[in-house]
């Protein structure tokens, strides 16, 4: 996603707070607009928000990058934890457990994907 291979399209969000941090600012290391892309509410533990890539086609994804809200070092906010899901024959499947992700704003974590 980084380097603009999966097109603006192919993203999509449950919501977002302002046309300044919409999905297709999801990207690693994005410095325009808000610096990432923000869910329209403050998350919370029984939050449903959500950044979807749609690959259009069957793909191996062996690993996800996460990173804080980068803009240009000014972002405050990063996810603690998340889920992953994948489509498959016609139905979502969470990949492992909910996962731990950053600790700060500046620093991207790998979640592996792999067994």
């Amino acid at each position: 996603m980084e380097s603009g291979e999966i097109r603006d399209d192919q993203l999509s969000s449950s919501s977002s707070y302002s046309s300044s941090v919409v999905a297709r600012m999801g990207r690693l290391g994005r410095e325009e607009g808000g610096g990432a892309w923000c869910p329209r509410s403050v998350v919370t533990n029984s939050s449903e928000e959500w950044i979807q890539v749609e690959l259009g086609q069957q793909t191996l994804v062996t690993g996800v990058v996460l990173q804080g809200r980068y803009d240009r070092g000014l972002g405050a906010e990063w996810a603690q934890v998340v889920r992953i899901l994948a489509w498959s024959h016609g139905t979502w499947l969470q990949l492992g457990n909910t996962r731990p992700a950053n600790v700060d704003t500046f620093t991207p974590v790998l979640v592996s994907l792999e067994p």
